[in-house]
């Protein structure tokens, strides 16, 4: 029936009915061709879409995984400039989210845009609406004045005691990317400059005005991590939003006081085990962008955490490779099927895998690298790209931790011997002959 009236429908009709295919359960296959004759509908009747009709329908397209010709995208993208001044905090908030679920690529016109009009709302905008605006925009790869994330920063604050921890993660981390600092060197060259005359340094009218900025830089930094900690402390936020949060404030040069610190890492260390590959890279990249120098114990449990996540790769490759197996069998007997349509298939779902890829184990090594840190990771890649950890009993995993928990030991107390004027150098040896 739907179908049948596409042809007639309205800008309004056809926002809805795309909004309602795109809530459809995961398992529901929405047919390609009606897609297709939507958006051609949709493309002829472009300039009467009204600004809500507009972002619903962009949105939509892109939680339908709808790839856009070029003539559409050209079309939709001039639509949005021409109806962006009227378009309300949630609409934008939309259109931003859908422009990057079709890859839309607006030009730098649409985008300086689109920044005047989310720098308008920001006062409006409650938690949601502010997160997926900074998200759209860094995804966007849109450039923005430096009033623009202070602007952002004071509007998180505002609304943080509302908004839900995701939300309040992922405006940190927009922030951050998006280019905001909380360093007072990265606004400035030089504290001053001297004077030929006295030898004193000498105050300019624009490091006269960068003094009021500062300090307010440094009010909103302290504001943030009041209200920050407060939720920590309670112990309400997920580790997954936590390593998001950390990302964040290690990408705005955000210095933490020691108590900060330590109630983040204990927050954190308590839920290691739900993080996946990706975000325990995450985690120990941002710890070691901040600075900061966890304990033994955390050391521990975060190599704990990493061995656990690679060995979830091993059962559901063997399930994998059983399911090929079966699938050439089926085929050697004259059965239906092509084995390159399943080869093709369990391709696209390797990419899926729990553990580790290789973005992650770059960002790892990099971590290591920040944190000073031993630990044994070329073997467990190696591993890992072997698919050979399946043979390693879990007391010889726990050989590998007591190993680098000893190293920690000896890493401390090498320090004490150090400032007790008794340098003593011991590393950590690995022993080679336990690998498969």
């Amino acid at each position: 029936m739907a179908t049948a009236a596409l042809p007639t429908l309205q800008h309004s009709d056809i926002a809805c009915l795309a909004a309602s295919a795109a809530r459809l359960p995961a398992f529901v296959t929405i047919p390609k061709p009606w897609c297709v004759r939507l958006m051609t509908r949709a493309h002829h009747i472009m300039s009467d879409f009204s600004p809500t009709s507009l972002a619903v329908l962009t949105w939509a397209l892109g939680k339908l995984n709808m790839g856009l010709r070029s003539d559409f995208s050209d079309k939709l993208i001039r639509r949005c400039r021409e109806c962006i001044g009227s378009t309300s905090p949630r609409a934008l908030s939309l259109l931003l989210h859908g422009l990057v679920g079709v890859k839309a690529q607006p030009d730098g016109v649409s985008l300086g845009v689109i920044v005047a009009r989310v720098h308008k709302l920001m006062r409006q905008f409650d938690g949601w609406e502010l997160s997926m605006c900074l998200w759209g925009l860094v995804r966007l790869r849109c450039p923005v004045p430096r009033s623009f994330l202070t602007s952002a920063l004071s509007q998180l604050i505002t609304r943080l005691p509302d908004s839900t921890n995701h939300e309040i993660a992922l405006t940190v981390w927009a922030i951050g990317r998006l280019g905001y600092t909380f360093s007072s060197s990265s606004n400035s060259s030089s504290d001053g400059t001297l004077n030929n005359s006295s030898g004193t340094p000498a105050v300019s009218s624009e490091q006269q005005q960068r003094r009021p900025r500062m300090k307010q830089i440094h009010t909103q930094q302290e504001q943030l991590l009041r209200l920050l900690q407060q939720r920590i402390d309670r112990g309400s936020v997920p580790a997954h939003d936590l390593t998001t949060l950390l990302y964040g404030l290690a990408l705005m040069h955000s210095v933490p006081d020691n108590k900060w610190r330590t109630t983040a890492l204990a927050a954190v260390e308590r839920g290691l085990g739900q993080l996946d590959g990706q975000g325990l890279s995450n985690l120990l990249y941002a710890v070691g962008l901040l600075r900061w120098q966890p304990d033994s114990q955390w050391q521990i449990s975060s190599w704990k955490a990493l061995v656990a996540q690679v060995q979830k790769v091993q059962p559901i490759r063997r399930h994998q490779q059983q399911r090929q197996r079966q699938h050439k069998q089926q085929r050697g007997r004259g059965g239906s099927g092509s084995l390159r349509g399943v080869r093709l298939q369990l391709a696209g779902q390797q990419q899926q895998l729990p553990g580790l890829s290789c973005k992650s184990w770059e960002q790892l090594h990099e971590a290591q690298r920040l944190l000073g840190w031993r630990l044994p990771l070329n073997q467990l890649q190696q591993l890992q790209e072997q698919q050979r950890l399946h043979r390693i009993s879990r007391s010889q995993i726990g050989t590998w931790a007591l190993q680098v928990q000893q190293h920690l030991q000896q890493q401390q107390q090498q320090q004490y011997l150090q400032e007790s004027g008794q340098s003593q150098h011991n590393t950590l040896n690995l022993d080679h002959q336990q690998l498969p």
